[in-house]
């Protein structure tokens, strides 16, 4: 009976542990459920929140939340669409981005538990989530100051015979990490050159080629110079492995078979790193795919779809002007869009009754003829040999006149000499050629006796002697050849000469006193008003190496007099008397041959000259129609000096008679100061010295009138005038006046200082012009490019700023143009000159590109085997980031043969990696900047190439530099200004840091363009410069040596804005825009193909739970990947062609209800359920 009994117990205790095994089981999966039901509704939130193309992504810490908050990690949604795209586009202040009240308003957190709120309307700093409500999703860790991520419970209602349940649901953003496992094909010989897929070019051998291509991007993000890794991934088995690891648990995995887990919590790092990052290539601003270049820059039926204009080889007239023209194109067609800044056009309208000097085309501003030019430089002959002969601006606008006058203003038409009028509409093409970087005129004055055939008495001339001093700079990173193969010169036209009072008495007996200027010596009277001008001809085989300044004068081989076609100039320098013009003139010489007057000649009593300066033309018939102190550099055709093509033309070099009642005048000799003569002292070169007058471009450490020598000024200017830089600045903005104006007395050194005398005759720049130390002989600031573009970064290289005021680089940088408010892009009437209106140029050029354009570095040439090899990863585009996505049953005609399906192209491409600016984390930034790791070439003088392999981090402007040297701010003069910067591991640290503050002060930021740009409404600091370029100023840009460069001076009065930091913990440089001096431009070149200001692949993180009636409880965790994808929600959309039609007819009509409610859609790319000690 016991046994009986004891085994009906043990039969009843068996049910009990069934039964309690199948309600634990039914929790289990109830508690699943409702977890799968939070993944749903997080999934649905941020389908609905974030699908559309039109939003941005950032964590809660962005707003400034502290360290510890348990919302820090929360993912905030901002819709970031211009209100109307169309007026944005015309008008900046349209966007949304310039509305600061936007940046606060309009976010949605992606979390559940808003006590059914919508989360839009809800400030992260007043959110209380009741303790009893809230869930831990992620885990923190109080060490390292990283808290857990929490969300709040959602009830599930049941029936109250049932058991209760809840959920919660947590997204985070994967796109404001740095992703770990990116491979570098490029770099670790897993790709030949073979097996990448692009346009050709010609220029190295196959391991070149891809060594250029890979210095060129960033292939892979530098985590190895993240702390909390670089012990790890000193072991080649650990690198390797990294970027073989497909998930985020497999890199804990990793680390902890690496030993160093215990000093590296993965907590740490999970915030900063993934493995997980893909992007997609949208507009944020107005929606839809952003446009391919590499296809429209190689296809004229896309380029016109995109700008409206059609591209067509240019007919140069006349023939022999070829060679000065290489590649440059006409365009035709409608221009609405070919031009890149509309608001200039829009003030400035040149008027359509003047001739239109090319064609149908009356736009300014920077165009888009000018990139798809600069693009297709690879193309050259010669450029694999290291040299081309130089490109003159195209089309040549000045085909009447070459003078500038120092009135007028820039993007319109104007009045030359002749009273014609002409159109200084924006050049098409990419010009190439030498820079005026110094000009000096040395004057004498000696006599020349002669016998009166008449009276046998000694009569005498006054010969007043000039020898110019010019030095010509190549900024370029290549070798300026010859432009013709047997004869060409460059000339130089300058419109100013020294102008003495004199008094003495002629042979006559009578007593004069006259005013003489020596431009009237040779009797050159082309146009109307005007007393002459020099011309200058060069030696006609100058070639200039890569960066070389070369200087050029008269030698002592004997004076002769000045011609009017133009004098003769020769390689180096010795002092000699250079060109001449006898005073008083032969009448004869005005080319009048009914003249009767006889020759005047001076007695031998004494001559006094009271005073002497440097005169413009004057011209008394009407003051608008004034020339100035204007320099045309040329290039001349060969056997024919008068038929040119021009490179700069400067209204004023320096203000001019006009410019304020001429109080600015240059310097020069006042009464007194040279003692009286009598010309027989004179005599067989024993001539006195009056003085010098000297303009350079200004070097970094300028005592007066500093400035940001590259940043305020356009070094390589089209077309200038001093008039267009206020009443602070003497001499147009790139160049400096010495000593008094421009004058230097009696005694001053006279020879200059040679970088290399013989035989190449180099001058220096940098930090002196004068000291042999301080100065340095090849400085290139321009990178020509040897292959395809694959950034719109390299942009900054581009020539689209045509005028003295603006800043030499454009595209990708931020400063602030001091002619200009700081809260506009405008300068209406400048200085209260009448339509002299001055733009911040960088401001609109970045606005139009950085959102809405990318090069694929795809050939649309390319055979179908190549989209296969694509498709299956057998071969890789250029930028090896790019991955090509595509239906299988596609062939590339079919993918372009309508403009539906080219506005769908951008849709083709995921960018591995992608990484959203509006990132917080310091080590992800710090990854980032990492990348710039990669061994590069370099070129030599001779065009030799050589690899380097950096031992760090190096930022280089250029892709091919022309040094091996860098910069790590010591005093070293030659890497400063011919090298690439070298960052230490502190330096890129702190760089980071800097970042991120930026990025929590100013953002989030709602596009490229407005990451990019300054600040016009915002602080002092927001106003000077971007956000990246503030965190470079204040720290490695802190680190260049005082003793190579000065800072600028306060510019005041009303015409400046306060652009400087000139006090404080840190202060502009003159020498900003150096190459080692980093500009934004320098880091946006290499990384903008994978930023963005969203993010595309988020991690969802969702909790579920449920409780018995008797009370036991079962909680679950599960963890979701989930990738926005090409195609729109409910579309079915399965990449295939009539897919992707569908998919550019709504990039076509983004504003339609469905499209900006739900946008593109979400797919669950990673699935695993968690265990609690996993979180």
């Amino acid at each position: 009976m016991a046994f009986v009994l004891l085994l009906l117990l043990g039969m009843v205790a068996l049910t009990q542990v069934e039964t309690q095994t199948a309600s634990s089981t039914l929790r289990m999966n109830e508690a699943r459920a409702n977890a799968i039901l939070g993944l749903q509704v997080g999934l649905g939130e941020l389908q609905r929140l974030s699908g559309p193309d039109t939003r941005v992504t950032a964590r809660a810490e962005i707003l400034g939340l502290d360290d510890s908050s348990p919302y820090r990690y929360w993912t905030g949604v901002w819709d970031s669409r211009d209100a109307d795209p169309d007026t944005a586009r015309m008008d900046h202040s349209a966007r949304r981005a310039y509305d600061p009240s936007d940046r606060k308003t309009g976010v949605a957190w992606l979390v559940s538990g808003l006590d059914g709120e919508r989360p839009e309307e809800i400030d992260p700093e007043l959110i209380k989530i009741p303790a009893d409500q809230q869930v831990e999703l992620m885990s923190g860790d109080s060490d390292e100051n990283i808290p857990e991520v929490i969300a709040g419970k959602q009830t599930i209602a049941n029936a109250p015979t049932q058991n209760s349940g809840s959920y919660a649901w947590w997204v985070g953003d994967e796109g404001v990490k740095a992703r770990i496992n990116l491979r570098d094909p490029l770099q670790r010989g897993q790709a030949a050159f073979e097996d990448l897929v692009g346009v050709g070019f010609s220029f190295g051998n196959d391991a070149e080629k891809r060594q250029l291509l890979s210095a060129s991007l960033a292939q892979k993000h530098g985590v190895e110079h993240v702390d909390a890794l670089s012990q790890a991934l000193q072991d080649d088995t650990v690198r390797d492995a990294l970027s073989r690891i497909i998930s985020d648990e497999s890199l804990e995995t990793l680390l902890e078979s690496s030993g160093v887990v215990d000093d590296v919590p993965y907590a740490a790092i999970r915030h900063d790193l993934t493995t997980n990052s893909r992007g997609l290539l949208t507009d944020v601003r107005k929606g839809g795919f952003k446009k391919d270049l590499t296809l429209a820059f190689n296809d004229a039926d896309v380029f016109e779809q995109y700008f409206g204009m059609r591209p067509s080889p240019a007919s140069v007239s006349p023939n022999s002007l070829q060679p000065l023209y290489a590649q440059s194109y006409n365009f035709s067609g409608i221009e609405d869009h070919f031009y890149l800044t509309p608001e200039i056009a829009a003030v400035n309208d040149p008027s359509t009754s003047v001739e239109s000097l090319w064609g149908n085309l009356y736009g300014v501003g920077p165009n888009w003829g000018t990139l798809f030019h600069f693009y297709h430089l690879y193309e050259l002959p010669g450029i694999s040999a290291g040299g081309i002969p130089p490109i003159a601006p195209w089309p040549y606008a000045d085909r009447r006149s070459p003078v500038r006058l120092s009135s007028y203003p820039p993007y319109s038409n104007f009045q030359d000499p002749n009273f014609e009028w002409e159109q200084d509409g924006q050049h098409f093409n990419n010009p190439i050629g030498p820079v005026l970087e110094r000009i000096k005129f040395i004057v004498r004055v000696g006599a020349v006796e002669s016998t009166d055939a008449d009276t046998g008495e000694t009569r005498y001339k006054l010969r007043f002697y000039m020898q110019p001093l010019v030095g010509l700079w190549n900024p370029y990173n290549i070798k300026l050849t010859q432009a013709f193969s047997n004869y060409y010169r460059y000339r130089i036209d300058c419109e100013a000469a020294p102008e003495f009072v004199i008094s003495g008495t002629y042979a006559d007996g009578t007593e004069f006193t006259e005013t003489v200027n020596l431009a009237r010596g040779y009797g050159h009277s082309d146009y109307q008003g005007t007393e002459g001008f020099w011309s200058l001809l060069f030696p006609d085989d100058v070639d200039l190496e890569p960066g070389e300044i070369r200087l050029f004068s008269t030698t002592s081989s004997g004076s002769s007099e000045i011609e009017v076609i133009g004098s003769g100039l020769d390689y180096g320098w010795e002092e000699s008397e250079g060109f001449y013009v006898d005073w008083p003139y032969d009448p004869l010489a005005d080319g009048n041959i009914y003249n009767d007057d006889d020759p005047a000649y001076l007695s031998n009593a004494e001559v006094t000259i009271h005073s002497v300066t440097f005169k413009d033309r004057t011209d008394s018939s009407s003051s608008s129609n004034y020339a100035g102190a204007f320099f045309v550099l040329k290039h001349t055709l060969p056997g024919n000096d008068a038929d040119t093509g021009h490179f700069q033309r400067i209204g004023a070099i320096w203000k001019d008679s006009l410019y304020n009642g001429g109080t600015n005048e240059p310097g020069g000799v006042t009464d007194g100061t040279i003692a009286p003569f009598q010309p027989t002292s004179v005599l067989g070169g024993n001539y006195q010295d009056i003085g010098a007058w000297l303009f350079h471009l200004r070097t970094t450490q300028e005592d007066t009138q500093g400035i940001r020598n590259v940043v305020d000024s356009n070094l390589r200017s089209l077309a200038g005038s001093a008039r267009w830089d206020g009443p602070e600045l003497f001499a147009m903005a790139p160049f400096a006046a010495s000593e008094d104006h421009g004058y230097l007395a009696p005694g001053s050194a006279v020879a200059p200082v040679f970088g290399e005398y013989e035989p190449r005759f180099t001058g220096i720049n940098g930090a002196s012009i004068d000291y042999y130390g301080e100065g340095i002989s090849n400085i290139a600031l321009f990178d020509v490019p040897r292959a395809p573009l694959v950034s719109v970064g390299q942009f900054q290289h581009a020539h689209l700023a045509r005028y003295s005021f603006e800043p030499t680089y454009l595209v990708g940088n931020s400063y602030a143009n001091p002619r200009v408010p700081l809260d506009a892009v405008v300068r209406m009437d400048f200085d209260g000159q009448s339509d002299v209106n001055l733009f911040d140029t960088a401001y609109l050029v970045n606005d139009a590109i950085f959102d809405e354009y990318f090069f694929s570095t795809f050939d649309p040439g390319s055979s179908d085997a190549d989209l296969l090899d694509l498709r299956q990863h057998a071969k890789q585009l250029y930028n090896t980031r790019y991955q090509l996505v595509m239906p299988f049953d596609s062939d590339l005609e079919g993918m372009l043969d309508s403009e539906e399906k080219v506005d769908a192209w951008g849709g083709r491409f995921m960018v591995e990696g992608a990484f959203n600016v509006n990132s917080t984390s310091v080590n992800a930034w710090k990854a980032v900047l990492g990348s710039m790791d990669q061994p590069f070439l370099r070129t030599e003088l001779d065009g030799a190439l050589t690899e380097e392999v950096p031992d760090g981090v190096y930022v280089s402007r250029m892709s091919l530099p022309i040094f091996d040297s860098h910069y790590m701010g010591d005093t070293t003069l030659r890497e400063l200004f011919q090298g690439a910067r070298k960052l230490s591991n502190d330096e890129l640290q702190a760089l980071a840091e800097a970042i991120v503050e930026e990025v929590r002060v100013r953002g989030p930021f709602l596009s490229m363009a407005d990451f990019v740009n300054r600040r016009l409404e915002g602080s002092r600091a927001q106003q000077q410069r971007g956000a990246l370029q503030a965190a470079l100023d204040r720290t490695i840009n802190q680190n260049i040596a005082q003793s190579l460069t000065g800072e600028p001076a306060d510019l005041t009065g009303s015409e400046y804005s306060d652009a400087f930091q000139t006090s404080g913990a840190w202060t502009d440089r003159q020498a900003a825009g150096a190459p080692g001096y980093t500009q934004q431009g320098d880091l946006l070149q290499v990384l903008a193909p994978v930023l963005s200001v969203r993010s595309d692949t988020f991690v969802i993180r969702s909790y579920g739970s449920v409780e018995s009636l008797t009370g036991e409880s079962t909680e679950v965790w599960c963890e979701a990947v989930v990738q926005r994808v090409p195609d729109m929600v409910g579309t079915g959309n399965d990449m295939s062609d009539l897919s992707v039609a569908e998919m550019g007819r709504e990039a076509r009509d983004l504003s339609n209800e469905f499209n900006q409610e739900f946008g593109r859609s979400y797919r669950i790319v990673g699935f695993r359920w968690l265990n609690k000690d996993e979180i």
